[in-house]
């Protein structure tokens, strides 16, 4: 995912988006990654809104629910993450943060790229609730 250079993934992703405009996987999926190179960049706003804007097109990508309520932390808006997050618990109760952060420690093959996917969650002590 051109961990390392996210404003090359993010053109690509674009590219994608455009010529595959119809296709379900891409509409799936192009928000989800194009949040992680967001997220990479520190551009929170933008992660969420790619996160918000895939979700309300998807609403059963759940998978895109944790990063969002990381970057509603990094927002300062950790009651609105606080909510969304244990709406998703409902769903899913033995989801956590700890196993996601190992999840995108496995996929990236590093703690610390991995801990930009949960800090935000971690700082909030969203998990520990």
């Amino acid at each position: 995912m051109f961990l390392n250079r996210p404003d090359e993934a993010l053109q690509i992703i674009d590219q994608v988006e455009r010529e595959f405009s119809d296709s379900y996987y891409v509409g799936q999926f192009a928000g989800y990654y194009s949040a992680m190179a967001y997220t990479k960049r520190l551009d929170w706003q933008a992660a969420h809104d790619a996160l918000q804007d895939t979700l309300n097109r998807h609403p059963n990508n759940l998978i895109l629910v944790p990063l969002l309520s990381n970057a509603l932390v990094m927002l300062d808006r950790s009651d609105e993450a606080r909510r969304v997050w244990q709406e998703f618990i409902l769903h899913f109760p033995n989801f956590s943060v700890e196993n996601f952060e190992w999840y995108f420690t496995q996929a990236f093959g590093n703690a610390d790229a991995a801990k930009l996917f949960t800090m935000g969650l971690l700082r909030a002590g969203i998990g520990d609730q």
